[in-house]
């Protein structure tokens, strides 16, 4: 650290006064709010070496317990403020942060005494719904109104008239742009965040690995399990001390509740990701475990009083869900409501009980599009009712407080992380208890309402290139927080630029970075809900993409410079996904899927036509498509095998590939089986193998397969501690978005 005596510090066309707590940029005051400089100023300190989490929270909020989210909020306003070509601060995975800039300290200058200068800045203030502190910024656009130096007699503007007049002015500026201000944000502002400055956060797990948590009634346990193992461990939150539950038998247990009095733990029990699984109670202390139920299709929850257990189920073959009651005293299945396709419930999620027992919410989306809502059920009339709240676009998890007042529940507004709420049943304001760049998806509550615990999700991925595909010679290519880059889809254009999916300005829309230069830009601004998995055609000169809008996804083409957007397909019943173009650009190959079912479309360019490739028996497409390079073979994921469900961690499985022919000749269709854990491949340049993903715990590879000769698979790269999502190979460059998802189960409490 700095022996501190210096008070000038610069870097770039930055200066930093360390006395007067003030910032300049090109010598333009730019006033920080006072916690956002602190951050500054410990960096810059540090001359360059890496400062942990811990050491800038001790230092920055030394009296004072805060979540980790304002520091991370404190670096995000820092880069914003540096912009996007300064890469000033450099986050250093599981260490901390580094102030990579050149610095130079100063000399202090002899102050200049209000005879000789004194300079006016105007400044305008800013609050974001995203941070918990106030930024006070300058306004770039804004000049110092003028440099008052020493003259010899005194103009209209120094008379004292004037001056009161101008104070007048400036007060009854002041309240009516106040007055605006409030009626702003009575009618159009975010949920409230007024109980942020009390909410306090605990880390009660530090794996990076959890999936699934509980804490028992009394506050005193969490239920785990982790990603890497089948086993439920129980954590003592006061001595942190880990056990695992024994049990007599073997399980793959899935999600976790325990019982209202404490003593039991009920776990779902998954078998496989293409039918039901079964519910099962035992002892906090392991041993047997008893049967309740069967054909499960979602999580689960208990009532109050301990004689029921709510879930959802669903009959594939009808295109029907269920929300379904079993009595645990006689085990009767009772069906409170069915759904029809194409709607249907979140399977993802499970129902929850009212305190009372006279209620249950549950969360409602169409089975074939994202957005969801949240409904409630008298147990009385089986009638369902809507709850209001519109700002929310999806809702994650759902639970009642114990005293019957509140709904907690995690769930994402318009281009957010999921995060959790609090919001009164008998409406009101939707409060935040989390605000923050993690995302939250499992929640669970103390019987006394006072503490919650929920599973925060650290996702973020990035792109990088391996020159020669070799590892060791890996370089990263974009950074950020929770930013996502690439991990719904990518290419590489005829001059080398890589264009991806990114959630930078938290909306997913496509980037284009160039790696001669590392500088990027954005192709698409929020122009739909959501822009992926992006194919370039052969030339370069259109990009096309799946686009999502009002819950439905068509295919769009855009120039790589960003002009000529165009839709391509309109069909809003149905999904048009995995665009992918001949190479003469006449014909456009992409998956369409509706009604539960799917198929290859084929659709000529020139005239509009659209016709459905007809696809041998057995044959039927599940997700992905890829042209071969000659443009003589599709090959897509077969649907008729095992498919991945949600609720479950990607691990790798034997699926089977369909391979078909452009030209229509059923002769020339097969099958190959490789084993993956990511339903993204791409064709090998001379039309003869696919290269896929496959990723075990520790590590993740790209490896070849032939299509139409039987051999083995080879692997080409394999990266350790990391997870690809997506890759590109270009002029023997290995192209890839990886990163790693980090879950731990946080406590919160004061939220009440």
């Amino acid at each position: 650290m700095s022996n501190k005596t210096n008070n000038l510090y610069e870097f770039g066309s930055f200066k930093l006064d360390r006395k007067a707590s003030v910032l300049y940029r090109n010598e333009k005051v730019l006033t920080l709010a006072p916690k956002v400089f602190e951050t500054l100023l410990v960096l810059v300190e540090a001359n360059g070496e890496i400062i942990s989490k811990e050491e800038l929270m001790n230092e920055i909020w030394q009296d004072s317990f805060v979540e980790e989210s304002n520091l991370t909020q404190n670096i995000y306003t820092l880069r914003q403020i540096f912009g996007k070509k300064n890469n000033f601060i450099e986050t250093v995975p599981r260490r901390g942060y580094r102030f990579t800039a050149a610095v130079k300290t100063v000399a202090p200058a002899l102050e200049k005494s209000p005879e000789n200068f004194a300079e006016i800045v105007v400044s305008r203030r800013t609050t974001t719904t995203l941070l918990q502190e106030e930024i006070i910024e300058t306004d770039d656009d804004l000049k110092p109104i003028t440099k008052l130096l020493p003259e010899p007699e005194k103009s209209v503007y120094q008379t004292k008239r004037f001056r009161i007049g101008l104070a007048i002015g400036v007060i009854f500026t002041f309240l009516l742009g106040t007055t605006g201000f409030f009626v702003w944000q009575r009618r159009f502002a975010a949920p409230s965040n007024n109980l942020l400055e009390k909410v306090a956060f605990k880390s009660l797990t530090e794996s990076g690995n959890i999936r699934q948590i509980a804490i028992s009634p009394d506050g005193q346990f969490l239920a785990f399990i982790t990603s890497d193992s089948n086993k439920i461990w129980l954590k003592d939150i006061i001595s942190k001390q880990d056990l695992p539950l024994n049990l007599a038998k073997e399980f793959n247990p899935q999600s976790l509740i325990f019982s209202p009095d404490g003593n039991s733990i009920y776990f779902l029990n998954r078998k496989n990701a293409v039918s039901g699984a079964e519910i099962y109670k035992t002892s906090r202390f392991g041993g047997n475990a008893e049967f309740i139920v069967g054909n499960v299709w979602s999580e689960f929850s208990i009532s109050a009083d301990g004689g029921k257990v709510s879930f959802y189920r669903k009959a594939p073959a009808e295109n029907e869900h269920y929300l379904v009651i079993t009595n645990l005293a006689d085990k009767v299945d009772k069906v409170l409501l069915t759904k029809h396709f194409p709607e249907g419930f979140d399977l993802r999620s499970s129902p929850a009980f009212s305190p009372d027992g006279k209620e249950i919410y549950a969360i409602s989306k169409p089975q074939d599009k994202p957005n969801s809502t949240l409904v409630k059920v008298n147990l009385e009339n089986i009638k369902e009712a809507s709850v209001n709240a519109p700002q929310i676009r999806q809702f994650v998890a759902i639970m009642a407080s114990p005293d019957n007042e509140n709904l907690i529940f995690s769930a994402r507004e318009q281009n957010k992380f999921p995060q959790v709420y609090k919001m009164k049943k008998t409406g009101g304001a939707i409060q935040r208890l989390t605000n923050d760049l993690n995302l939250y998806r499992k929640i669970s509550l103390s019987a006394d309402g006072k503490n919650l615990v929920a599973l925060q999700k650290n996702n973020a991925s990035h792109l990088w290139v391996l020159p020669n595909l070799k590892a060791e010679n890996a370089r990263q290519l974009t950074f950020g927080k929770n930013n996502r880059d690439a991990k719904h889809g990518l290419d590489v254009l005829p001059d080398g630029k890589i264009v991806y999916t990114s959630l930078e300005d938290l909306n997913r829309d496509l980037w284009i970075f160039n790696p001669q230069d590392n500088t990027k830009q954005q192709l698409t601004v929020k122009q739909n809900e959501a822009n992926e998995r992006p194919l370039v055609a052969k030339d370069g000169e259109f990009i096309y993409f799946s686009s999502l809008d009002n819950q439905t996804y068509n295919i769009k083409r855009i120039q790589p410079n960003g002009q000529n957007l165009e839709q391509i397909t309109s069909d809003n019943s149905a999904n048009d996904l995995f665009p992918n173009i001949s190479n003469d650009k006449s014909t456009l190959y992409f998956i369409r899927k509706t009604k539960g079912k799917s198929s290859i479309i084929k659709k000529n360019l020139a005239d509009g036509k659209e016709a459905a490739l007809i696809l041998p028996e057995g044959f039927s497409p599940d997700s992905f498509l890829a042209l071969s390079p000659d443009g003589n073979f599709l090959a897509f994921r077969q649907a008729d095998l095992e498919k991945r469900n949600e609720l479950e961690e990607e691990s790798a499985t034997s699926i089977k590939l369909g391979v078909i022919s452009t030209d229509s000749d059923l002769q020339k269709a097969k099958t190959i089986e490789i084993t993956t854990s990511q339903s993204q491949f791409r064709w090998s340049e001379n039309n003869d193998a696919i290269y896929f993903i496959n990723h075990t715990s520790e590590n993740s590879g790209i490896w070849k397969q032939t299509v139409f000769e039987k051999s083995e698979p080879e692997k080409l790269v394999e990266l350790n501690d990391t997870r690809i999502y997506h890759f590109q190979i270009a002029e023997n460059n290995l192209i890839v978005s990886q990163g790693k998802t980090l879950d731990d189960g946080i406590l919160i409490k004061n939220f009440n």
